[in-house]
């Protein structure tokens, strides 16, 4: 919720394609509201089925402390990735 003004405008202009992730549907919702161009999945990472190589770029945006299998976790979001695609892993919280 807190980046919806920095990605609106560039999915907007077709900048940058945009899949959003999130347990909670009401959450999700209030993306898909503010973010219609962009692609919302109501799932934990962990179970998340994404094509293999299906991703440039993973963002991990202060998450890690909320998954369940930190292992399973990463192991999906590498699995998304393409050849040399990168994964950006940023917390600002301290693991509990």
């Amino acid at each position: 919720q807190l980046y919806q003004p920095t990605l609106a405008p560039l999915l907007a202009r077709g900048v940058v394609e945009y899949t959003g992730i999130d347990p909670d549907g009401h959450s999700l919702q209030r993306a898909r509201d503010a973010l219609p161009q962009g692609r919302f999945e109501q799932a934990e990472i962990e179970v998340y089925r994404p094509r293999v190589g299906a991703y440039d770029h993973v963002l991990c945006l202060r998450s890690l402390n909320h998954v369940l299998d930190l292992d399973e976790a990463i192991a999906r979001m590498v699995f998304a990735l393409r050849p040399g695609g990168e994964l950006l892993m940023v917390e600002t919280t301290p693991f509990a």
